[in-house]
């Protein structure tokens, strides 16, 4: 069952064996409960909880894939970090940074919380795992 609110988000992890390990010293200098508390205070109360069930999700999957959970929880957590930003905001970052040319990506609105999301958890969140970055540069448009 899903939770209801984002405490009972919160309270999916603590009991579980990702939160029990560390990342630090990984190419994540923040552990699991410290994003999750980060980035409680930058979604809303259903983005939150979104993230956060997609993060235990891609853990528990990510053995069908040959991906390594650690990684695929990092990714499912932080994959819309940017999602509530102000669409004008993002496509300013994204100019601003160089994140894309595309002309698709620069078109298209929805689009711009995966480009934003990538740059966020780089600078904001410390993941310099290229996996990680990568799955959530991707998760909306996919690549070949």
């Amino acid at each position: 069952m899903r939770p209801a609110n984002p405490k009972k988000g919160f309270e999916i992890y603590k009991g579980t064996s990702f939160v029990r390990r560390s990342l630090k010293g990984r190419a994540y200098p923040m552990d699991i409960l410290q994003m999750i508390q980060k980035l409680k205070g930058v979604l809303k109360e259903k983005r939150f909880i979104h993230s956060v069930n997609v993060s235990k999700t891609a853990a528990e999957i990510a053995h069908l894939f040959n991906v390594d959970p650690k990684k695929a929880e990092i990714a499912g957590l932080l994959h819309d970090c940017a999602k509530n930003f102000d669409k004008e905001v993002m496509r300013d970052i994204i100019i601003k940074n160089n994140l894309s040319k595309d002309e698709i990506i620069l078109s298209e609105p929805a689009l711009y919380h995966a480009v934003v999301g990538e740059y966020i958890a780089r600078t904001e969140y410390g993941i310099s795992d290229p996996d990680i970055l990568e799955a959530i540069f991707y998760h909306t448009i996919g690549c070949g």
